[in-house]
């Protein structure tokens, strides 16, 4: 069986509300995939940051609670997965 009929056979299975949320999926992968080609056929997609992104923030925290936003990220974090 190929991959096609086996996608074929998967969205048969499907009760009707999980078909409208399949199709709406496939049609965004097939815009995004066609926006990509387009894009790397024309040389364009990449595009290098600048890092001035962050910057514009510098400088503007409001507030009194830093150190506890701080302390919240620092206790949130994960170990990477890879």
């Amino acid at each position: 069986m190929t991959v096609r009929e086996r996608l074929i056979a998967e969205v048969g299975d499907l009760p009707n509300g999980l078909v409208v949320q399949a199709l709406a999926l496939i049609q965004f992968l097939k815009v995004d995939y066609l926006r990509r080609q387009t894009a790397l056929a024309s040389g364009g997609f990449y595009r290098p940051r600048s890092g001035k992104s962050p910057l514009r923030h510098a400088g503007k925290w409001v507030g009194d609670d830093l150190l506890d936003c701080l302390d919240l990220v620092h206790s949130n974090r994960g170990e990477a997965e890879f």
